[in-house]
């Protein structure tokens, strides 16, 4: 059962994250203090960290102790003191992780959680992760064989590299040296149009298939559509052609009958497993060894010996949220779900530093070409706050050749970038060159443009102990106002947002997309602001644009008892109804914009073309539920009308009220942080009730007697020391 987190946990209890990172991550934008350091000092912070720990912690880390690790830069070290001293105060309870492929940063990284009694309880070493298993020494060598004409059959599933390894080039001209190519994407592809056969496998939702992502947990996964075109299972290609009989489905139930089932017993049988979706085997008995000593202290003395690292600019390329590698690159509502801190849609850039910009007068948009060991790319800059001095941070993802119809020719690929040394890929390297475009500027389609909320509480911020006790309505007893007050016998929908937990991430904004069947417009068009989005993510800067602070801020129709937006319609296509919902009837709806205009939280959104799609394919990816809006009408957030109808259907069927949790909106469904909670405000012991008392309770704009329905819990103030 879901067990909702406290709303005020206890000083004690409240976590501290401290990031040492190049470019304002999502993450680093949560973090209690961030530390803006270049990608080749990383190494010398984990260098000084291991020794600030060891010259605290048990003479087995003496090795440690040595000041050494040159090139910490000075703005670093008090938060590096900081970290040592919050990590050994809180023994057993911390953890230290770094994202380095470099194997004497891990392994100074697993010395750390070593002594500070991380291993076993913050981090679980009894099973670790089977994903991403591939190695790219292996690669290398797959190369040069097929170089040395040692390959006659060359198979490709489940992944690009033909787009996603950094000699994507090398790789291609080796392939073309194998007799037979098969790639199996589910689409066309870079691969694919290299290869001298495809063989489109199915897609996920067509296909049986299992998994181990850790060792012991096994999950089986199975088709919901019968498969749309004449493709086969990679699987079962595999089967035919060594010469087995039978589908795959059968072979996978064989598999699971003889080794997977009787090594555990909470699961009985096949039909079991499927209901279920996993079953959990014990791992094989094993202590597993700590780390010597004289490993890590091997490690630090080789750290110690580089020397510090030159200070020149550096560029460094990231997966972002929505592209991550690229191979959703052909998907329109991930194209165009900005990014949480740049909140640019459809496109990468080149972020650096407001310094960098003065110094080098490069302005917003400007193109401008990075030189790297003998390679270039060419790509407009974004001056991001928060952005180290001397980096340039670029995502990957982009620059598709063959994506299909809506992910080619978008942005620019950054694999290039991406160096391959000692048999691993590197993603951060000293720039040769950056030369800046004499003129012109290009213009990103971005979400939003304006970062400040100039004065304004729109977030709030409170002291810890200033959230004792229940709000106080500002509004309460107000007799004189243009609205009448509204009777709620049954249901009033509401909805909290928390703004401690709510990390931007933008889960609930993809999945609101797809719930609702929003509608992507393209980049011409967001840079119009006519995006569709239904439900954003307001990202604010506070402080040093240097080192700025982020708050997080979800925004969505507010469902106002006093909606300012019915007040105006003049074919009554937005009302108040029973439930404390403000809904929208399209055909009504004669586009006058009005409701817009005098809504003061922008959340309502003008449909300036017809977006149903004639391909049958293609609309099997709409919900039948919710109504496809055409042009000229407007539509906004609906709270997820559909489920709540859904609810209200089957309760009445049993003769009973709506429980409470049984309607969940889709962004709270998606939300991984539990940050939002939708539910019954007229039942005061809801738990969406019981957290709009809540001391942290705000709603935003509240002095205009709007009485939105969305109540936020304002941020703790934490402590940057």
């Amino acid at each position: 059962p879901h067990t909702p987190t406290p709303l005020h946990p206890p000083a004690s209890r409240r976590r501290r994250l401290i990031q040492f990172e190049s470019r304002l991550s999502l993450t680093g934008s949560n973090a209690t203090r961030r530390v803006a350091i270049a990608p080749s000092e990383q190494a010398a912070c984990v260098r000084a960290l291991s020794a600030m720990v060891a010259r605290r912690a048990g003479s087995e880390w003496s090795a440690l102790r040595s000041a050494g690790a040159p090139g910490v830069p000075p703005e670093a070290k008090a938060a590096l003191e900081s970290a040592a001293a919050a990590l050994l105060a809180a023994r057993g309870r911390g953890l230290v992780v770094a994202d380095s492929g470099d194997v004497d940063v891990q392994l100074l990284v697993a010395a750390l959680n070593e002594a500070l009694g991380s291993a076993g309880r913050t981090a679980d070493l009894s099973r670790p992760s089977l994903q991403k298993q591939g190695r790219d020494a292996d690669m290398i060598r797959l190369i040069e064989e097929m170089v040395r004409g040692e390959v006659a059959v060359l198979l490709v599933h489940g992944c690009n590299p033909a787009y996603t390894w950094p000699e994507a080039g090398a790789f291609v001209a080796a392939m073309k040296r194998v007799p037979c190519s098969v790639s199996f994407a589910t689409a066309p592809d870079e691969t694919s149009a290299a290869a001298t056969h495809h063989c489109p496998a199915h897609h996920p939702m067509e296909a049986w298939g299992d998994a181990e992502p850790q060792v012991g947990r096994f999950s089986l996964f199975q088709p919901t559509i019968r498969p749309l075109y004449q493709t086969r299972a990679f699987e079962e290609s595999l089967l035919t052609w060594g010469g087995r009989g039978g589908t795959f489905h059968e072979y996978l139930k064989r598999h699971w009958a003889a080794q997977i089932l009787p090594r555990q017993r909470a699961v009985p049988d096949w039909d079991a497993v499927l209901q279920r979706g996993f079953v959990e085997v014990a791992p094989p008995p094993r202590r597993l060894p700590a780390l010597p000593a004289a490993v890590a202290a091997a490690a630090a003395a080789r750290l110690d010996a580089r020397g510090a690292a030159p200070r020149s600019l550096e560029v460094e390329v990231f997966q972002p949220v929505a592209m991550g590698d690229g191979s959703g690159a052909n998907n329109a509502w991930l194209q165009e779900l900005p990014d949480p801190i740049t909140k640019i849609a459809w496109d990468n850039a080149a972020l650096i530093s407001p310094a960098l910009a003065r110094e080098k007068g490069i302005a917003q948009g400007q193109l401008v070409a990075l030189s790297l060991g003998g390679r270039s790319l060419k790509l407009p800059a974004h001056i991001q706050p928060g952005q180290h001095a001397r980096t340039l941070s670029v995502a990957l993802g982009y620059g598709r050749r063959s994506a299909g119809p809506v992910g080619s020719g978008l942005g620019a690929d950054a694999y290039p970038l991406v160096r391959v040394r000692e048999g691993r890929r590197q993603g951060a390297a000293p720039l040769a060159a950056l030369s800046v475009a004499a003129a012109g500027a290009y213009e990103f389609a971005r979400t939003q443009v304006h970062g400040s909320m100039e004065g304004r509480p729109i977030v709030q911020e409170i002291a810890p102990d200033e959230h004792a006790g229940e709000r106080h309505d500002a509004h309460a007893g107000v007799k004189s106002s243009l609205w009448e007050e509204h009777e709620y016998p049954d249901y009033k929908w509401g909805m909290a947002i928390d703004l401690e937990k709510c990390t931007g991430c933008s889960a609930c904004v993809a999945s609101c997309d797809i719930e609702n069947n929003v509608p992507a417009v393209g980049r011409d068009e967001v840079r119009r602001s006519r995006e569709m989005h239904w439900l954003r993510i307001d990202r604010y800067y506070t402080g040093d644009p240097a080192a700025p602070r982020v708050l997080h801020q979800p925004m969505l129709c507010q469902h106002c008892d006093n909606a300012s937006c019915e007040t105006v319609c003049p074919a009554l296509a937005t009302v108040h109804d029973d439930q404390g919902l403000n809904v929208q009837v399209y055909n009504r709806c004669v586009g006058t914009r009005y409701c817009a205009n005098n809504c003061p939280y922008k959340v309502r959104r003008f449909n300036w073309f017809n977006h149903d799609g004639r391909d049958p394919v293609e609309n099997l990816g709409l919900n039948p539920d919710v109504t496809v809006r055409t042009r000229g009408v407007m539509e906004k957030c609906s709270f997820c009308i559909q489920r709540i109808q859904a609810a209200r259907l089957e309760a009445r069927r049993e003769g009973r009220a709506v429980r409470d949790g049984e309607v969940r909106t889709a962004c709270e469904q998606s939300c991984p942080a539990d940050a939002i909670v939708f539910g019954n405000l007229a039942d005061p012991n809801s738990r969406v009730s019981q957290i709009a008392r809540s001391g942290r309770s705000y709603r935003v704009l509240e002095e205009l007697n709007r009485r939105p329905a969305v109540h936020y819990l304002a941020k703790v103030k934490e402590d940057r020391s």
